[in-house]
């Protein structure tokens, strides 16, 4: 592997560290937040919710800043903007506190989407170790943050809003390691001298399978990350061991995340990866509705876990491996990514309205297993060997 590659797969990690790690700090603090601002829990959870909405919103209209400004300017200047939203999101007060929010969601969002692109344009040759090293990244820090932000908040002259804001410096390391980058630029076959048609992805119907996918992922993975605590002290498991099960989830979804794709990119199809990855994630989330047992509620929420991460990562490597070249592939991810996101804002809010309606998690864990049949169906045809 050449240096330069190395040093780019580096920065890319450094980026995806800064993904979700400012987003998940704010559920360990909700409850220091609350104590010094009057707001309700439910408002409150608008915090994180927020920037999942600005990830389907502003997705599709990357490629826009992309194709004026240059990939590696755009993705600098997107760090400075997180750095804005996480400042203002810790010191000004309410107002502050929602703002800041959407303009770390905008950030974020960049990064996001046009990261997948890069894999794609710049490391042909490693895309399996490239899309695992940026989602173990992406995911290691988000548990980090997870769990040291109240513990940081709780040091001597700490308080919230320095749990909040002390992720900057992630962001500022990110910056450096992007820094020599900036002047990337995603190849296409156009910018190439090769002429072809303009692509619309809304008449790929690849492109949309591999959106159902993303979208049924989503929505799973973010009712798990909401929900799954409840749903095993529902059966019967005390809380402190729903935490660590949970953690347990977060662990396996890691390991998946960095192994599978690595080994799926070595195949041109990745139909049986897929259609095993759901068949597991069916058979998890069914022993979860009917077991009441604590041994085989560990294993499925170790199971859900496993096919939580191959699924990301998956829909990672595939937005890369479907795409012609790296500039069709940072579209499909804005297109995929908008309307995955917008599942997993909406998804977890239905699923805890139908608890709240029906006082059991039998119904929407019924919904999730029609979920996975989707999924088994869309990777099916997302997973063949073709491009958009």
């Amino acid at each position: 592997m050449k240096k330069s590659d190395i040093l780019l797969m580096l920065a890319i990690a450094c980026i995806a560290a800064t993904l979700r790690a400012p987003i998940t700090a704010v559920g360990s603090l909700i409850t220091l937040i609350r104590a010094d601002i009057p707001l309700s829990n439910a408002v409150l959870g608008l915090l994180t919710t927020i920037p999942l909405i600005l990830f389907a919103v502003v997705s599709p209209f990357v490629g826009n800043f992309d194709k004026r400004f240059g990939t590696g300017y755009v993705l600098l200047a997107s760090l400075f903007v997180m750095i804005a939203g996480i400042l203002l999101r810790s010191y000004f007060h309410i107002a502050g506190l929602f703002l800041g929010s959407v303009i770390l969601g905008i950030g974020i969002t960049f990064g996001n989407v046009l990261i997948p692109g890069i894999i794609k344009s710049r490391l042909q040759s490693h895309i399996g170790l490239a899309t695992g090293l940026f989602i173990t990244s992406l995911s290691a820090f988000a548990g980090i943050s997870a769990g040291i932000s109240l513990p940081i908040s709780l040091l001597p002259g700490m308080n919230w809003r320095h749990g909040l804001a002390v992720w900057v410096i992630l962001i500022i390391f990110a910056v450096v390691a992007w820094y020599p980058q900036r002047s990337i630029r995603l190849a296409s076959r156009s910018s190439a001298g090769e002429d072809r048609p303009q692509t619309n992805l809304l008449k790929s119907p690849l492109a949309w399978w591999l959106t159902v996918f993303m979208a049924m992922q989503s929505i799973i993975f973010y009712f798990m990350v909401a929900w799954l605590p409840s749903v095993l002290n529902s059966r019967g498991i005390s809380w402190e061991n729903a935490g660590y099960y949970a953690f347990g989830y977060q662990i396996m979804s890691s390991i998946a995340a960095f192994l599978i794709p690595q080994l799926a990119a070595r195949k041109a199809d990745q139909r049986t990866i897929l259609g095993i990855t759901s068949s597991i994630y069916f058979f998890g989330i069914a022993l979860l509705l009917v077991s009441h047992s604590p041994e085989v509620l560990l294993a499925a929420s170790l199971i859900c876990g496993f096919s939580s991460g191959t699924s990301f990562g998956m829909t990672m490597l595939l937005i890369s491996l479907r795409s012609s070249d790296g500039a069709i592939s940072a579209k499909l991810s804005g297109m995929v990514q908008s309307v995955g996101y917008a599942f997993a804002a909406i998804g977890p809010i239905l699923m805890g309205s139908i608890f709240d309606s029906t006082n059991s998690w039998t119904l929407p864990l019924i919904i999730l297993l029609s979920f996975t049949i989707l999924l088994l169906l869309s990777g099916h045809y997302c997973g063949k060997n073709q491009t958009v």
